[in-house]
């Protein structure tokens, strides 16, 4: 920095001659009648700066006036904003804002204390206050003493003030009247670790809000059981707008959320995937706006079921990660329509239920505006007889077409010689289980209107037992019987023995219900020429428990989706849980398993997967900062089983799924799995072997595409 003098001959020494001009420069006062400031203005044109005297508001520049010069005051008791050279500066009269700060103990206790040295105090004018304006991230660097006391000079004007300290949670004082009478004093402020998050809603919205509207911060976490969810899904932050349409969330633990704002009268806003740091304040640049609420209405045709009875209907709005849904009330307000009032757009689950609990109808619906707000669901109703034999003779058997992981499940029973009658949603193809004293099957049947339905059972018998790892029966164990037709399940009885009558072949697994201890592997069956299968053990396996956290970038990541499997051939099970609010999770499995591939999926992060030996001390999962985009090509012939895996470890391509799910993008001959870990990823199709299998490398924002040639699954 150099003195430029007032007088002409010094300015030449530096300057051309043709390139000098003597411009005075006034000191503009925007909160008084007049500011006869007493300092110097700085002038910078990013490569040089100056300073010349100000005397009573007035200064006088002898240089290039053609160079893109800022200029600024430093003058005791005057401020004023960094701004191009004119000359005019805008100039405001200061006041003192006192205060102290004191560090919370939570804080002191981890980092030792620390009293920051200095702080800013950042300015903005409200929006409601008259002309002229402070602009917005306008910020004042002020001292600090030791003991957290300071003193700092800021515009005398309404202001909203932002008090930061680095690594500490911002105060906010809205509406903030300062005067040059007298020094503000904004008493003692708890300095606080943790991350935050700030939103403003936009004006119209504050204008038209009858009361105030209500922000929340909900994980966006994939949740496993009913206490989880309600730990992982309560809302982390919750707090009210103020008057000004803002409001502040604190603390924030680092994570991925969903914002949720509430306002009676309007629509329920949400916004996904917003990043909380650490010791970080989040924000949207823009305002929020608030829309006029959606009122849904489903139509269902025809409006009574078979034997005029009105239908039920349950409505859901749906969770991105876990599929989870909220029921919403929807009420019938004629025959067949119902009304699902004041919600906002989304996606939501939608589920027809006849008088018997009978689910008729299920499907997800996307609703983005008052276009899609009406939507009709018709359903074909066709009555359907038949008859449900084993081997050659009739047999009484409970039904139920979809099966219990349908989207569809219409319940029917066949009387004691075998004959039912069934209202059926539509024809087509159906899955079938039937189940009774006498029968424990399952099948698909082509269900043609006008037609007697002829569900024909073989007469065969699957029948054994369930034993525990020391070889006593089972009394609690559930029997799962898997063949091409499907898998259905029985419970075995108290002696632990268990029979399927019209059964196909197929393998075989259990389950102890109470310890979750199942068989390591499925255990295939083999029908005899009389079409039996007798005497068939099925011993399980003692199981011991894994406990990990799972990180990213050091933080311990709550709500993450983990899909554990063995890659020993010691089980059979994929088992899913997902990590608690302090990262941590745990998983069970056979004691014989050496290694686990593990893959987690979590919003905003990483989709990786791990490759672990088994070992009694827990294991730490730390995500990938950074990852790229897996393309899948999946169709155009071959077959086989799909194989996905990151170095080494299996991916289930349950697991990839819902992420796809969870990312809005769909499932098909080509998956596009996004955010997915850097590093080596390989597709197979049956055997691994290199004629059946592509692999290759992918880089941090970069993409790889697998072409297996095969169809999806």
């Amino acid at each position: 920095m150099r003195q430029l003098s007032t007088g002409i001959l010094s300015v030449l020494l530096v300057l051309p001659i043709s390139a000098a001009a003597e411009m005075q420069i006034t000191a503009a006062c925007r909160n008084d009648k007049s500011c006869p400031a007493n300092g110097t203005a700085v002038l910078r044109d990013g490569s040089e700066e100056l300073t010349i005297p100000i005397t009573d508001g007035i200064a006088r520049f002898n240089g290039d006036t053609a160079r893109p010069w800022d200029m600024e005051l430093r003058a005791p008791g005057f401020w004023s904003p960094r701004q191009r050279l004119a000359s005019s500066l805008d100039v405001w009269r200061t006041t003192q804002v006192r205060g102290k700060f004191v560090v919370e103990k939570e804080a002191t206790d981890k980092d030792g204390g620390a009293m920051p040295e200095k702080f800013t105090v950042g300015l903005e004018s409200p929006f409601a206050a008259r002309a002229p304006k402070i602009a917005r991230d306008t910020k004042i660097e002020c001292p600090l003493a030791a003991d957290g006391s300071w003193d700092c000079p800021v515009p005398a004007a309404l202001l909203d003030l932002t008090i930061r300290a680095k690594g500490f949670i911002p105060h906010y004082l809205w509406d903030t009247k300062l005067s040059t009478a007298t020094p503000t004093k904004v008493g003692t402020l708890t300095l606080r670790r943790g991350g935050s998050f700030v939103a403003w809603l936009d004006r119209d919205t504050v204008a038209a809000l009858q009361k105030p509207a209500t922000a929340r911060l909900v994980r966006m976490a994939a949740a496993s059981g009913p206490e989880a969810t309600r730990r992982l899904l309560a809302p982390v932050a919750e707090a009210t707008f103020n008057k000004r349409g803002a409001v502040q969330l604190a603390p924030v633990p680092p994570g991925t959320y969903a914002l949720e704002i509430s306002a009676p009268g309007f629509a329920t806003s949400r916004t996904e995937r917003i990043e909380i740091l650490a010791r970080s304040e989040s924000s949207f640049r823009q305002p929020i706006h608030l829309d006029a609420p959606l009122d849904l209405r489903f139509t269902v045709t025809p409006p009574r079921d078979a034997d005029g009875r009105p239908w039920e209907l349950s409505v859901g709005r749906r969770n991105a990660m876990n599929a989870w849904s909220q029921s919403i009330d929807s009420p019938e307000i004629e025959p067949g329509v119902f009304a699902v009032q004041e919600q906002a757009p989304g996606e939501y689950s939608v589920l027809v239920l006849d008088k018997n609990d009978n689910e008729v109808d299920y499907r997800t619906v996307t609703i983005q505006g008052a276009a899609d707000a009406d939507q009709r669901i018709e359903l074909s109703l066709v009555g359907i007889s038949g008859v449900v034999t084993l081997g050659d003779e009739p047999v009484p058997a409970k039904l139920l077409f979809g099966g219990m992981s349908g989207a569809q499940k219409i319940r029917s029973a066949a009387d004691a010689e075998g004959r039912f009658n069934v209202t059926l949603p539509r024809t087509g193809r159906w899955l079938v289980e039937a189940t009774g004293e006498d029968v424990m099957s399952i099948l698909n049947v082509d269900v043609v209107s006008g037609k007697q339905l002829t569900i024909a059972l073989p007469d065969t018998e699957i029948s054994g037992w369930v034993a525990g790892p020391t070889g006593d029966p089972v009394p609690a164990a559930e029997v799962r019987l898997i063949t091409s037709e499907g898998t259905i399940s029985r419970r075995a009885k108290v002696d632990g023995s268990f029979r399927f009558r019209g059964g196909f072949a197929g393998s075989l697994t259990a389950r102890d219900l109470n310890t979750g201890e199942h068989t390591p592997v499925p255990v295939s069956i083999t029908l005899d020429a009389l079409g039996h299968a007798e005497n068939i053990e099925l011993q399980l396996q003692s199981r011991r428990t894994l406990s990990g956290v799972v990180t990213s970038g050091g933080e311990k990541l709550a709500g993450a989706f983990i899909m554990a499997m063995a890659t020993d051939g010691t089980a059979s099970m994929y088992e899913s849980t997902s990590s608690d609010v302090d990262g941590t999770f745990r998983v069970t499995f056979p004691v014989k398993t050496a290694r686990l591939s593990i893959t987690v999926a979590a919003a905003g992060r990483t989709f990786q997967a791990f490759a672990i030996p088994v070992q009694d001390t827990p294991i730490h999962l730390d995500l990938a900062p950074e990852g790229g985009t897996l393309r899948l090509q999946l169709g155009g012939g071959g077959g086989g089983r799909l194989i996905v895996q990151y170095q080494g470890a299996e991916v289930p391509l349950q697991a990839v799924a819902m992420w796809l799910r969870a990312n809005q993008r769909p499932l098909g001959a080509e998956m596009i799995v996004p955010y997915a870990a850097p590093g080596q990823w390989r597709l197979c199709s049956g055997a691994v072997t290199p004629s059946t299998c592509r692999e290759g490398l992918l880089s941090r924002g970069g993409t790889l595409d697998l072409d297996i040639g095969t169809p999806a699954p």
